[in-house]
């Protein structure tokens, strides 16, 4: 996520600047189904989008929860440097270095602290190489990223990663320690992940804590490794008040699914005003999200571990049997909070269980960057007409969705980013 550095004298004009980002959005969203066919008459609910103001975030600094370290040749020369990088690893045509957090002003002082003194034990307490990766491959070292968690108290959390290569057990020990005793006097839970796969994340305590705790809106959240916490927590009730004005309808009989839920968080605040909660979250956030649940005593909430062959396998089967379950069951209409990558969003198969399902009568969604064509082509999926032989078996129920309302809230003050909140309904 890339800091704005010129053009933008006030915090005013930015903000102009992800309105505009948020109405271009849904433009492009629209043209898409002008070019499927405009004149249908089905399609002209589409043509009244609101796109409501854009929600400021109450802090524009040292806001981000969670970030993400890596390593890579300095500008002095030093491969062993820990910061962003400037170009791309894997280009050809640029030279790529990394350059530390310390002028940033949207990261926090812990953790530019801890990625400082990871920094100082590569250069002057480890004998260990770093992964350093370029256009012609890598070079065969170890220590890959560091990530570092806090929560608003200050406490710190953080995870490096390394690849084993050809180490031993005993050779992983030696280092675990040497790691522990330089870092674990400035943070509260460090963890390393030794995988050869930089996508395989298997987290290790090896000093402080197992979690941190976090409290949003007087609740109490532990997180731990990889956990999902918002990007900027103080900006988090603004979004949770756009969510709970579309996902709340006012009875304890409505039911909500939350898709992709995390470590439960908004699960959690949401229960006390609907009848039931159906949580579908990764192995990574399931046990946490139980626990969060138990301990702020919240009983209308049900969580599920998804699983799947595939990163886009995530959830097929889980959501499928659940819509199933409840399409015999009795109640209110069911709305589906729904998070978004921008990198490849979902498989379309989870969309058209979505439409299939009679009952499901609201899409709330959140994406960040949603101009990505992974949320664009959902978007488009979950919008456009049925035709013959797309996403459904023949005879199935799958009326459309339309676009209603489109939110933007600034929870990346200092960059080009914002997350954006679709809604999405239809008669059921």
């Amino acid at each position: 996520m890339c800091p704005l550095t010129v053009g933008l004298p006030t915090y005013e004009d930015e903000l102009l600047m992800k309105q505009l980002k948020n109405e271009a959005v849904v433009l492009t969203h629209l043209e898409a189904l002008a070019k499927f066919s405009l004149k249908k008459a089905r399609y002209r609910n589409h043509l009244y989008v609101r796109c409501r103001p854009v929600i400021p975030s109450p802090v524009q600094t040292a806001y981000r929860s969670v970030d993400e370290f890596s390593i890579q040749k300095g500008v002095d020369g030093d491969p062993r440097t820990v910061g962003f990088f400037i170009g791309s690893p894997t280009s050809k045509e640029t030279d790529v270095v990394c350059v530390p957090p310390d002028s940033v002003d949207i990261i926090k002082s812990e953790h530019k602290l801890v990625a400082s003194a990871f920094q100082d034990f590569l250069r002057r307490h480890s004998a260990l190489e770093p992964l350093l990766f370029s256009s012609a491959g890598s070079n065969g070292g170890h220590w890959r990223t560091i990530t570092v968690r806090s929560n608003r108290k200050g406490e710190t959390l953080a995870m490096v990663s390394m690849h084993p290569q050809s180490l031993t057990t005993e050779d992983l020990s030696v280092h675990k320690r040497q790691l522990a005793n330089h870092l674990g006097p400035i943070v509260t839970s460090l963890y390393m992940s030794v995988s050869p796969s930089a996508n395989v994340v298997v987290p290790e305590l090896i000093c402080g804590q197992s979690s941190l705790e976090e409290v949003i809106q007087g609740r109490r959240f532990l997180l731990g490794p990889t956990s999902a916490l918002p990007l900027n927590v103080a900006c988090f009730d603004g979004m949770l008040d756009v969510i709970r004005s579309e996902c709340v309808r006012g009875t304890k009989r409505d039911i909500l699914i939350d898709l992709f839920c995390g470590i439960g968080v908004t699960s959690v605040l949401l229960a006390p005003l609907v009848g039931q909660v159906y949580g579908l979250n990764t192995a990574n956030d399931f046990e946490l999200a139980e626990r969060n649940a138990d301990m702020n005593g919240v009983q209308n909430v049900e969580f599920t571990c998804m699983k799947g062959s595939g990163r886009r396998d995530i959830g097929l089967t889980e959501v499928s049997e659940l819509l199933d379950t409840l399409s015999t069951s009795t109640g209110n209409e069911i709305t589906v909070l729904m998070r978004l990558s921008s990198g490849g969003g979902v498989d379309h198969r989870l969309l058209e269980e979505l439409r299939i399902s009679r009952k499901v009568s609201k899409l709330v969604v959140l994406a960040t960057n949603p101009e990505g064509n992974g949320v664009s082509r959902n978007l488009y999926d979950l919008c456009r007409l049925q035709k013959k032989g797309f996403m459904a078996k023949k005879g199935l129920f799958r009326q459309q969705f339309n676009l209603k309302h489109a939110y933007c809230v600034d929870s990346c003050p200092g960059t080009g980013s914002c997350d954006h909140v679709f809604v999405l309904t239809r008669p059921v």
